[in-house]
């Protein structure tokens, strides 16, 4: 079984973390993220370059209160240098994970260590909020009309991790994936990702895929001690204030 293309899993990240709203406008998709962050509110190409009009997208995006910040994906060399040129900082490189579900779902998970829950917990937004996921990120679940679930992670009988997951393309991707300080270096964030495995299976989804920054050299070390592969990458050009 081949592994879903770097096109696809682009796609899967959109639909599983999902802006508020997009409009598209002058070769660019703009999208309004409602403060979720990066990844809901950064504009990307959709057409050829020579068709691109960069001053009617930086309007269009300051129209709806947000900074001008573009992802670059692969192959966008040409709008990456573009926006070098015009200074643009280049920020949050991302690389993108994904495996077979049935190479990670391999050891079930302890009773405790990831159960699925359909509904948002009020122990899940405590973690997520001590994590840096506000309730602006956690309205992105929300409003998420895939299948999906969340996992809530307990250790010594208190709330340990948090994550979430939703299926498209018969991909599972998992997001806010966040272990209290205390509780780290326990093996939560393995068992949640072999739980999350699990459940795609249960979806009758064929891959599990996950996001992570570059900086985040713990998180890279775990996919690729679980055997993810690195589909490809992508990264943000934000103008500078």
């Amino acid at each position: 079984m081949s592994l879903p293309s770097l096109e696809t899993l682009y796609q899967v990240a959109e639909t599983t973390w999902p802006a508020r709203a997009l409009q598209e406008v002058a070769g660019f998709t703009l999208r309004d993220g409602a403060g979720g962050g990066k990844r809901v509110s950064a504009a990307t190409l959709n057409g050829p370059m020579d068709q691109i009009d960069l001053a009617h997208a930086e309007t269009a995006m300051r129209d709806i209160g947000q900074s001008p910040l573009f992802q670059i994906r692969h192959g966008e060399e040409a709008l990456d240098e573009m926006l070098a040129h015009k200074g643009y900082a280049k920020i949050d490189a991302v690389n993108v994970y994904v495996a077979k579900a049935s190479d990670i779902a391999t050891d079930r998970p302890p009773l405790t260590s990831a159960i699925p829950c359909a509904e948002s917990l009020q122990v899940l937004n405590e973690i997520w909020e001590a994590g840096g996921v506000n309730a602006s990120r956690r309205a992105v679940m929300e409003r998420c009309t895939l299948h999906k679930t969340r996992f809530i992670s307990r250790l010594k009988d208190k709330p340990a991790g948090a994550a979430y997951a939703a299926v498209d393309q018969s991909i599972a991707m998992l997001h806010a994936l966040e272990v209290a300080p205390e509780f780290r270096r326990n093996g939560l964030a393995t068992w949640i990702m072999r739980q999350c495995a699990f459940w795609a299976l249960e979806q009758k989804a064929s891959h599990v895929a996950v996001l992570c920054t570059q900086d985040n050299q713990s998180a890279n070390a775990l996919y690729d001690q679980l055997g993810f592969e690195k589909a490809g990458r992508y990264h943000y050009r934000l103008q500078p204030q």
